[in-house]
């Protein structure tokens, strides 16, 4: 993931939000007091580019199945 992309101030306001906090550094707060975890803020903050990438793989898979349809079978009986 590129984190210029990720941390941005509209993304981060967005992950607070999701979390009920009032803003980014109640956000922070929380994380340093235990309220929240480093791990569940990072996973909401990639959560849009790890859905895409998810449906960019499914979508190269179903392709490449679809390729190996087209082929003819070479199978000798």
């Amino acid at each position: 993931f590129d984190t210029k992309e990720i941390l941005t101030s509209d993304n981060l306001k967005k992950v607070a939000e999701k979390f009920n906090f009032m803003n980014e550094e109640d956000m922070y707060a929380a994380a340093g007091y235990n309220g929240v975890t480093a791990l569940q803020i990072a996973n909401r903050l990639t959560e849009k580019w790890r859905k895409k990438r998810d449906q960019e793989q499914s979508a190269s898979i179903t392709k490449a199945i679809t390729d190996l349809k087209a082929f003819p079978s070479t199978k000798k009986r």
